[in-house]
């Protein structure tokens, strides 16, 4: 069998001389030193959050038929590395501790390794808020991440946008442009950055409008009273609609002087005008004055209402009576035309 490592005494024996004795008491030591093996680690990876992997240590170099089963008081050193399950993702050495034993035998354990920790892929799921009507597709809404460990500081924020601006229930809602936010997104990557949702677009409770003047056949250049009542979904008028409302009116005509007439104080405009109608209760007034004496199909649109255009009212201006006819006589005429017109 093998000698271990240590010291063996060296002796002296045989010699032979005619002429000589030999004096062989004398002894020597023999050193036998351990021999080294040469122990390395691996390359590692893991997904953050998890337990580290087990490291294997492989230890080469053993002589006279040796293993790691087999020599003597024989145990393999450890690998370590200071990262945990909270560790951010990144890498980090893998180092072979001091601590492997052999009667026989020493380590070189200055062999290192790395361990990667990759992000950890989450799923994102959109929940969208319900509105009220706004004319829009704009959304918001909540998005839900699965896979976070523990408490970390990690969200995320997207573009919610419903598929029309009409309202309705159960409408479908795109969320696009998904990104992580928080302290610890750098530790995560989204395996989607897009969803769908679903929510109702409530109607606005100021719904439609309805328009009334005050006769449908004023005298043309006359100031006549219209009336705009907002209305709720229900058909109700809608007292909680007030203040100052931007008010677009068409259909008028121009008379034969070019002009158009006015609403409120403001002179009616080629095509369309806008004025401003205080509105109290649902309810808000403003004179109209039409210049042509002609049928007119006047229409008004108001701002912030589901349905913003009103029903037309055909309003029809009558000419205005003449208060007087002035006669001229002797009307002079260019000399070349023959002077004074002819008296007719």
């Amino acid at each position: 069998a093998a000698t271990g490592a240590g010291t063996a005494s060296i002796t002296i024996s045989g010699g032979d001389s005619a002429n000589y004795t030999f004096d062989i008491t004398d002894t020597g030591t023999l050193t036998i030193n351990k021999k080294e093996l040469t122990a390395t680690v691996g390359d590692y990876s893991k997904t953050y959050g998890e337990d580290n992997p087990a490291f294997t240590v492989e230890v080469t170099g053993f002589v006279n038929g040796d293993t790691a089963d087999t020599a003597s008081g024989y145990r393999t050193p450890a690998a370590v590395t200071a990262a945990t399950t909270e560790t951010d993702a990144g890498t980090l050495s893998i180092t072979i501790e001091d601590d492997g034993t052999a009667d026989n035998y020493t380590f070189n354990n200055t062999d290192t390794g790395i361990l990667t920790i990759h992000k950890k892929q989450l799923i994102a799921t959109a929940t969208a808020d319900s509105k009220t009507y706004d004319g829009t597709t704009d959304g918001n809404g909540t998005i839900n991440l699965d896979g976070v460990v523990g408490l970390d500081d990690v969200s995320a924020s997207g573009t919610f946008e419903f598929e029309d601006a009409d309202a309705g229930t159960g409408k479908s809602v795109n969320v696009t442009d998904i990104t992580l936010e928080g302290t610890k997104s750098g530790n995560y990557i989204l395996q989607n950055t897009t969803a769908t949702a679903a929510a109702n677009i409530v109607p606005a409770a100021s719904y439609m409008a309805e328009a009334a003047v005050n006769t449908l056949i004023p005298q043309a250049g006359d100031e006549n009273i219209i009336t705009l009542t907002v209305k709720n979904s229900s058909g109700e008028t809608d007292i909680t609609f007030g203040g100052n409302t931007s008010v677009m009116i068409t259909g008028y005509e121009a008379a034969p002087d070019g002009t158009y007439g006015k609403i409120g104080e403001q002179n009616l405009e080629e095509d369309s005008t806008h004025s401003t109608v205080t509105f109290t209760n649902g309810t808000g007034s403003i004179g109209l004055v039409l210049n042509k004496a002609d049928g007119q199909g006047i229409t008004f649109n108001i701002q912030g209402l589901n349905t913003q255009q009103t029903n037309t009212l055909t309003i029809i201006p009558t000419p205005r009576t003449a208060a007087a006819i002035e006669i001229i006589q002797d009307v002079e005429a260019p000399s070349e035309n023959g002077g004074r017109f002819a008296q007719q």
